[in-house]
């Protein structure tokens, strides 16, 4: 593993112990994952899945926790790193990767793409490539979005993208950014992106939509219809039970 990569796995987030952390976890525990980059705010919390980061789980069906309580992990079937990260990361609409030879890297995106667990999905790809001569300060960003999948909702999901190419940022196909930025900026354009991938899809509704339905809902069940004059004797003198 480069230094470079490591330098950047670290500007994503802060690292947390899996097995201690309270915030979001994904799919990841402890028997699988030790430490992985996090972020939160206000608004949002973001968690990184990389095979890099990953652990083969023990052997035994069953796993014993710090509390001598013992559960059975979904990954003790799960032979090879290859599967568990595809397993952890199935949620996910963004994948990030690290290139340093950006030969085939769309016949790259499109073999992801294909996978049992994202052909049913849009899907955002996210390309770092180091520039060599830069004296490892600059980095080319490609972004494809890969207009492919296994039914109509995940095509034309992924066509909405490409047809909306600043729906998300703010890192753009073809940029080139600095090591100082670089974190800050995949982790934002990551977020952004995976937000996308769900506003396009059919079967999203946006959480205004739902709050203004669930409004709606209580005004009608709630509602009665009285005089304005009973109105105020209720609020100022109490209504007689």
């Amino acid at each position: 593993i480069s230094e470079q990569f490591l330098q950047y796995l670290n500007c994503l987030g802060w690292p947390v112990d899996i097995e201690e952390h309270q915030g979001f976890r994904g799919k990841l525990d402890s028997t699988i994952c030790n430490t992985t980059p996090y972020y939160a705010d206000r608004t949002i919390e973001f968690l990184v899945n990389s095979p890099y980061l990953l652990n083969l789980p023990p052997s035994a069906a069953s796993t014993t926790t710090t509390d001598n309580s013992s559960y059975s992990s979904p990954y003790s079937n799960m032979k090879t790193i290859s599967r568990i990260h595809q397993y952890v990361s199935s949620d996910d609409h963004v994948c990030v990767i690290w290139i340093e030879d950006l030969t085939n890297y769309t016949e790259l995106a499109r073999r992801i793409k294909m996978s049992s667990s994202n052909n049913s999905k849009a899907m955002v790809f996210i390309f770092i490539n180091p520039l060599k001569n830069s004296g490892n300060r600059l980095f080319w960003i490609r972004i494809l979005i890969p207009s492919i999948g296994n039914n109509a909702t995940s095509v034309m999901a992924s066509q909405r993208l490409n047809e909306n190419a600043l729906i998300f940022g703010p890192l753009v196909d073809g940029i080139i950014v600095s090591r100082h930025a670089l974190g800050s900026m995949v982790r934002n354009t990551a977020i952004s992106a995976h937000q996308a991938c769900r506003v396009v899809t059919d079967t999203y509704t946006r959480p205004y939509v739902m709050r203004k339905q669930f409004i709606e809902e209580m005004a009608h069940r709630h509602r009665s219809k009285q005089q304005l004059s009973e109105f105020y004797s209720e609020v100022f003198i109490g209504k007689d039970n």
